[in-house]
C-alpha cells in the first residue's frame, strides 16, 4: 500500500483538509493527517487506534476499533497504516450513523 492509496481511501469517506494544521502532503499534493492528527481524528470518532511496527518485516500494523466494528491493516509505514485505518474507522462510523 502507498500513502496515495491510503489518502484515496480517506478522501472517499468524505474527509477534507479544511484545517491543514497537523497535515502533510502526498506526492500528488493532497493533504493528509499526520500521525498526531490521525490520533485526534480517531478520538473525535470515539474510536481507538493501535500501531505496531513489525520488526524484521519492514511494515506496520494498524488496529482500530469503533464501537462494535474493528479492523486491521498492514502497510509499509506508520503513516500509511494510520491513514488507512482512519479511513476504515470513518467508514464504519458513518455506516453506523446512517443505519
Amino acid at each position: 500500500m502507498t500513502i496515495e492509496f491510503a489518502v484515496d481511501e480517506l478522501y472517499e469517506t468524505g474527509w477534507a483538509p479544511l484545517d491543514t494544521a497537523g497535515c502533510n502532503r502526498d506526492s500528488q499534493g493532497r493533504w493528509f493527517p499526520s500521525l498526531d492528527r490521525v490520533g485526534q481524528e480517531i478520538d473525535r470518532l470515539g474510536a481507538t487506534l493501535e500501531l505496531e511496527d513489525s520488526d524484521g518485516f519492514g511494515c506496520c500494523t494498524a488496529s482500530w476499533c469503533a464501537g462494535q466494528e474493528s479492523g486491521r491493516c498492514i502497510a509499509g509505514t506508520r503513516a500509511e497504516a494510520a491513514v488507512h485505518a482512519l479511513a476504515q474507522a470513518r467508514r464504519a462510523v458513518l455506516q453506523a450513523v446512517s443505519a
